[in-house]
This record gives structure tokens, sequence and C-alpha cells, in this order.
């Protein structure tokens, strides 16, 4: 399957719908040990932060706390302004919906989490997002042993922003298409229309048959 082309510029930016409310319920600084929160911004119709945790490139830390806060298992106040309620699993960058795993512990399926915005991400948003959970994952009360430091790294691109694709699976990325967006703009001219915002969608070769309505090739 060819790689989508992209013109040049977008034309405008479809309807996004109000900003989703969450439900209730490998990377290294130099000369720096982890862990590691690492945040990435999205495509700016997004309004989307990435957010993961891990050890080092290979291994995610323990996230099973943050897990059960966005499923709503667990109560912390520190984190209820976040927009916070949404994870998957991380995707192998450039495969055909492949699980990243951990390279030791179990080979556990490695995960992204990511809150909707209601404003544009800036660097002082992403901050604030890695600050609060690293407050969260640094408390006594959510871990009998907790880390005592967390280097926080916001990895976003100046002038290209992350893919969805590059770190989560179809299903994943199909379900926030859907939720961000008007339904009467997600139709077959959805590519040619926005072709920024589509590139910055599904970035690769591979993509789920919900595509090709939106007028992927």
């Amino acid at each position: 399957m060819p790689k989508p082309d992209s013109p040049k510029k977008k034309s405008s930016s479809p309807r996004k719908k109000a900003t989703p409310i969450a439900k209730d319920k490998g990377l290294a600084v130099q000369g720096m040990n982890g862990p590691f929160l690492t945040v990435y911004a999205t495509h700016e119709d997004l309004n989307i932060e990435l957010l993961t945790y891990t050890q080092n490139e290979a291994n995610d830390c323990y996230t099973t706390p943050l897990k059960n806060f966005c499923d709503g298992t667990l109560e912390y106040s520190g984190l209820d302004a976040l927009n916070l309620g949404d994870y998957g699993y991380r995707k192998v960058p450039g495969s055909d919906n492949v699980i990243m795993k951990n390279t030791k512990k179990g080979n556990y399926w490695r995960m992204v989490f990511y809150r909707h915005t209601s404003l544009p991400s800036t660097p002082e948003s992403r901050a604030e997002f890695m600050e609060k959970v690293r407050t969260f994952f640094m408390d006594a009360t959510i871990s009998d042993y907790p880390p005592s430091q967390i280097v926080c790294q916001d990895m976003t691109r100046a002038n290209e922003r992350h893919a969805l694709d590059e770190f989560l699976l179809d299903s994943d990325i199909v379900r926030i298409v859907k939720i961000t967006f008007e339904e009467g703009d997600l139709n077959g001219s959805f590519f040619n229309k926005y072709p920024d915002l589509a590139g910055k969608i599904w970035s690769g070769i591979h993509y789920p048959d919900f595509a090709r309505t939106l007028g992927f090739p």
C-alpha cells in the first residue's frame, strides 16, 4: 500500500466537538538516570497530549496506579483537573498494530496515556501535565516504594508534531477521531480537505478501513 500523499497546505480545520471529558473512573536525558515521564504534543486540531512513564528506552515503569485512576478505581484529587482518562497499549512505530513490550519483567505490554485539552498544547500545559503525574507517582500513598526522583522531559518537536499512529493502535485512534470531530466532517473528503491533520492521524502505510471512509487512499 503506498504512503498517502499529503498536499502542502490544509484548507481549514474540521469542526470539533466539545472537549471530550475524561470518563469517571525510552528515552533518556543525557547524563541522567530514570525513571522518565515524557510528553509529546500532537496536531493542534487534535488537542491531545501523550505521556509515557519509562525506566529506559526498552522498559516501562510500573503504571498500574495511573491506569487505575483512569479507570475510576483510584481517586486522586491532584489529577482531577488534567482531564486524564484515557490510555492505550503503545504501538511499535511503523508496524501494523504490533504492541510494544518490555524486554524484562515478563514482557508486559507497554502503555501510553493521553489527555484531551480544551486549548492547544503549550510548553506550559505539558509541563503541568508531567509535574502533576510526577507528584502522583512519587506519592507514598500511591506506592509502597515510590521513586526518589522522576525526570520530566518534553519531546515535542518544534516544527513537526507527532502523529497519533507513532504511539497508538488503530482502535484507539478511530475512537479519538470519532469523539473529537463532528460526524458531518468525517466523510470521504476529510483526507483531501484537511491533509495536514490527516497526516498526523495516520502517517504511515498502515491504516484501518475507517480511514478509507475518510478518503485515505
